[in-house]
């Protein structure tokens, strides 16, 4: 038996920290497969799990129904011997009522689903599993003894942002920080510190908002559409900021709302949890890891 494990990755010029770092091969065995979802699989395999990252997504879609073709794969799950499974991943933009029924039908041909959206997973029947990021060490580590003394912390996935948001506040430029998930010079424990020593974490990124919240950071802003859109798959709200003037009331006065209590422990259990319905459902996985 063959597992691979499939998703966005990143490759050539494609760099995004979350998709660098979302895949739960990652946190069972790193000697297991791992390949870009635009690669084609090889014909050995006979279990493929999809995720992490925001795979919920029309191109992605177009894939499977390319791979259910070529396969046979989403006709009948053994089919070749072939299971297939969803791990952790989610949406990446909106969608109307018409494609995310595409997308629950697709995913009804799975052996196992395990969706980050929670609102998207309730709705379709689908087990809540968030992104398997949170198995990594850098979020399990103690907060350091040290001040917030950075007052601003913007984490961005576009680009525009990191120049044109500090422009419109009071608050001078050096009291902003900003940092893009594009970055290649930028590792996870970088952020993390980063996110440990601000008073105030802006982002319109998933991941960022996930992140944040695994670290109980205090003062979590979402910022613009995108950040809206991308922190749907999170159980709980998160303050909003629409535009700049906006963000700005929330910088100075906004309360301070951080995840629930026990949030990382939750989001580990219910991928644990996963894993060993993997387990059971008889993919090919590294039973001491994890």
């Amino acid at each position: 038996m063959k597992t691979v494990f499939v998703n966005i990755g990143t490759s050539g010029d494609y760099f995004n920290l979350g998709d660098a770092n979302c895949s739960p091969r990652d946190f069972v065995d790193s000697r297991l497969a791992r390949q870009c979802w635009t690669s084609p699989i090889e014909d050995d395999v006979t279990h493929i799990v999809f995720g992490g990252g925001g795979m919920l997504m029309a191109p992605c879609l177009n894939y499977l129904k390319r791979l259910g073709d070529a396969r046979g794969y989403l006709e009948g799950l053994h089919y070749h011997g072939i299971q297939l499974a969803i791990w952790g991943a989610g949406l990446n933009t909106p969608f109307d009522g018409g494609v995310m029924a595409q997308f629950a039908k697709v995913l009804n041909r799975f052996s196992l689903v395990g969706i980050r959206d929670k609102s998207f997973a309730r709705e379709h029947g689908f087990d809540w599993v968030p992104c398997a990021s949170c198995m990594l060490p850098e979020f399990g580590q103690p907060h350091p003894a040290i001040g917030r003394e950075i007052p601003v912390l913007g984490y961005f996935q576009d680009p525009g942002l990191h120049y044109l948001l500090p422009q419109h506040y009071a608050l001078p430029r050096k009291g902003w920080r900003l940092i893009s998930n594009r970055d290649r010079r930028m590792d996870l424990g970088y952020l993390v510190n980063a996110m440990d020593r601000s008073q105030v974490f802006v982002t319109d990124s998933y991941h960022g908002a996930y992140w944040a919240a695994l670290r109980n950071h205090p003062k979590i802003v979402l910022y613009g559409d995108l950040g809206a859109r991308m922190a749907t798959g999170l159980p709980f709200a998160l303050p909003h900021a629409r535009t700049p003037d906006e963000l700005a009331v929330m910088i100075r006065y906004g309360v301070e709302k951080p995840a629930p209590a026990g949030f990382l422990e939750t989001c580990r259990s219910a991928n644990f949890m996963f894993k060993h319905r993997l387990l059971a459902a008889g993919f090919c996985l590294d039973n001491e890891k994890f």
